[in-house]
C-alpha cells in the first residue's frame, strides 16, 4: 500500500552574509554585536562568525603570532555560506588585511555585504594598540560605516537601516551562481 506523499513547497532560503571588514580597532566586533542583537530582537536567525570564536569552536586554539589571518577568513567565509544556504543570516567580524579572502566570500555567498567600518589608522592604532600596515580598503563595500564622529549604536543603526532599505535582499546579477 503506497501512501500518499504532499506536495512542499520549499520558499528560497532568505539566508546573506554582512561581512565586516575595516582595520584594527575599527570597531567592527563592537558594531557586529549590537547589529545581531536587534536582529535576534526581531525574531531573525542570526549567527556571529568571528574568528576567535571559531578557531576555539573547531578546536584550533588560540592563533599564534604571524597566523595566516588570510586562512583564518577562508573559513568564516565557509562557514557563512553554509548558514546563508540554510536561511541563516551569517555577521562575520574578518580580520584579514588583505582582500582575496573578501572578494572569494562575496564569490560564493549569493546574498552578500561588505560593511565597511572606517575608522582612521591612528584612531584604530589607538584603540587597539596594533598598527595595521597592510591593511588594504574596499573600493566598492556595499556599506561604508563612519566610526570616529559616531556611537556604536549610531554605527549599527546605520547597518540595520541599510538591511532594512532592501539593499541586501536583491539580488545583484553579478552573484548568478552563487551559493545561499
Amino acid at each position: 500500500m503506497a501512501f500518499p506523499i504532499p506536495e512542499v513547497r520549499m520558499e528560497q532560503p532568505t539566508g546573506r552574509c554582512l561581512w565586516f571588514s575595516g582595520r584594527a580597532g575599527a570597531g567592527k566586533r563592537t558594531i557586529a554585536a549590537r547589529v545581531v542583537t536587534a536582529l535576534r530582537a526581531d525574531g531573525l536567525a542570526v549567527e556571529l562568525l568571528e574568528r576567535d570564536s571559531v578557531r576555539e569552536g573547531l578546536g584550533l586554539g588560540p592563533a599564534p603570532d604571524g597566523d595566516d589571518l588570510g586562512a583564518d577568513d577562508r573559513r568564516l567565509a565557509w562557514l557563512a555560506s553554509r548558514f546563508a544556504a540554510h536561511g541563516v543570516i551569517a555577521v562575520v567580524v574578518g580580520r584579514s588585511a588583505r582582500r582575496e579572502p573578501i572578494e572569494d566570500a562575496r564569490l560564493t555567498i549569493r546574498r552578500f555585504a561588505e560593511v565597511f567600518v572606517d575608522t582612521p589608522a591612528e584612531l584604530g592604532q589607538e584603540r587597539s594598540g596594533e598598527l595595521d600596515l597592510a591593511f588594504e580598503a574596499p573600493v566598492h563595500p556595499e556599506l561604508r560605516v563612519v566610526t570616529h564622529d559616531r556611537t556604536a549604536d549610531a554605527s549599527a543603526a546605520q547597518v540595520i537601516s541599510f538591511l532594512e532599505s532592501g539593499d541586501l535582499a536583491a539580488e545583484s546579477s553579478t552573484s548568478a551562481g552563487r551559493a545561499g
